[in-house]
């Protein structure tokens, strides 16, 4: 959320930005990005599921930043997002049987 808030709002209103607790801040925090979601573009790193079926935010350091034209991402992928999570697996071949059946 923090990191969110950072991109889109600027130091003073994240200066003034309070909430008494998550459940508020989280409340709040839509309230206020939701309308300036179109206003930037941001960099995310994503990587598939430990199944390699479905993508995925990564972990570690981060997975979101600013989009700054002509600037190369600065996100890089862990040793751990890299492991067998660079490409999806292929889905398994169906097979008809004499039967009518499919075999997964």
């Amino acid at each position: 959320m923090v990191k969110h808030m950072r991109i889109f709002l600027t130091p003073d209103e994240l200066n003034l930005f309070s909430a008494p607790d998550i459940r508020t801040a989280a409340v709040k925090c839509e309230a206020i990005l939701n309308p300036r979601l179109t206003q930037k573009k941001v960099n995310l790193k994503l990587i598939y599921d430990k199944d390699g079926q479905w993508s995925t935010f990564g972990y570690y350091p981060d997975y979101i930043e600013e989009y700054v034209e002509d600037v190369a991402p600065k996100l890089k992928f862990s040793s751990r997002e890299l492991k067998d999570r660079c490409t999806p697996k292929a889905a398994p071949k169906l097979e008809d049987t004499s039967d009518g059946t499919r075999l997964y």
